[in-house]
């Protein structure tokens, strides 16, 4: 099953998608991988400690540039030519933690190599195809490219083909501050539409002692997804800064929910897994209900 976190170009998902995918690994022993269609050295992958030699090295020959040997360039490359299957995928991503979590590196090309949009676009939904026959769950993020400062028409990756992938087909978690203009953006936009284009809300470096408090939020927009708060932590931000945000999970996932603060990143992050574990499997109840419904065989 495919999660997408948005934000909406405020660039606060990349933090959040790495430490639901270290929380779900780790805590809830479920395959995952993480999906960087950002720059390389950038995103999703920018907390983790990975070597060198999977990311952009000043050393290695332009021709070495131009055919990357792992992450999301491989994987699109090998898609492209029907050459992708899930006994090869992960032979093309990095193990964060070995048969848990894995990850596929952001873009080193530049304008997606030259290959035409549609032909990228049918390459990136084959590649999540097989990616999800591979992986429980696989998470990927649309956020502000950090390294070029661009949304969306990021030069340096695919990222600007994101919107047009089958949305119908992934879980939507929508990440937001805690403001209520953007609270009211998106309630208007619900009201206007008559339906939710979310799964889940998430509110980052949620503050539980303000007056827009996950209740009051919830009393007065009646958004009917969840909506979840996730505290800030200057322990996490210094690991992520230093790249050892799987020694802060590993150490500090060992209490069970009951024993985390309830104004901890932690809390907030278990809470979210859990929430998502559960829109999982009742999205995938429907998926086999409607399967079956349509009268295919072997359903």
């Amino acid at each position: 099953m495919r999660i997408v976190l948005s934000d909406n170009g405020n660039g606060i998902s990349d933090e959040l998608a790495a430490a639901v995918g270290l929380t779900i690994a780790l805590k809830y022993q479920r395959k995952v991988l993480l999906v960087n269609e950002q720059c390389t050295e950038s995103g999703v992958e920018y907390g983790f400690n990975i070597p060198k030699m999977t990311l952009v090295d000043k050393t290695m020959s332009q021709a070495d540039l131009q055919l990357p040997e792992h992450g999301v360039d491989a994987l699109l490359r090998l898609s492209s030519n029907q050459r992708l299957t899930k006994q090869n995928i992960t032979d093309y991503t990095y193990p964060i933690i070995p048969g848990r979590l894995d990850l596929a590196s952001g873009s080193k090309t530049t304008n997606h190599g030259g290959v035409s949009s549609e032909i990228w676009k049918t390459s990136m939904e084959s590649m999540y195809s097989v990616a999800e026959r591979v992986y429980d769950i696989v998470i990927r993020n649309q956020s502000v490219c950090r390294k070029c400062s661009s949304l969306i028409m990021c030069p340096c990756s695919q990222s600007y083909i994101n919107n047009e992938i089958e949305r119908e087909s992934e879980i939507n978690i929508l990440i937001m501050e805690q403001k209520r203009s953007d609270f009211e953006q998106v309630y208007k936009r619900y009201q206007e539409n008559n339906r939710m284009d979310y799964q889940a809300i998430v509110i980052s470096n949620y503050d539980g002692n303000s007056k827009w408090s996950i209740n009051n939020i919830k009393r007065k927009y009646d958004f009917q997804v969840p909506v979840i708060g996730v505290s800030s932590d200057t322990r996490f931000k210094d690991a992520w800064n230093d790249k050892e945000i799987v020694r802060f999970f590993r150490r500090n996932l060992l209490l069970p929910k009951q024993g985390q603060k309830r104004d901890s990143l932690v809390y907030g992050m278990l809470e979210l897994s859990e929430a998502l574990l559960k829109i999982v499997v009742q999205t995938s109840s429907l998926a086999k209900r409607d399967l079956c419904s349509s009268g295919v065989k072997g359903a």
